[in-house]
């Protein structure tokens, strides 16, 4: 499953704001924005819970 990391790294940030300054491309830089990571699929809270499937979610870059 993909899932989107946003990496709350202050220094990162900070770097990220002073570049986009420059240039708006640095908000699209793959080490300074947030990216989609593999990770496990998570269990749901509650037996009556159920998952949902996005129209969209073989949509790839």
């Amino acid at each position: 499953m993909q899932t989107l990391v946003i990496d709350m790294d202050i220094p990162r940030i900070v770097l990220t704001q002073l570049l986009s300054r420059i240039s708006p491309a640095a908000l699209l830089c793959p080490l300074l924005s947030p990216a989609p990571v593999d990770s496990a699929r998570p269990a749901l809270p509650r037996p009556d819970w159920v998952r949902a499937q996005s129209p969209v979610r073989h949509l790839r870059q």
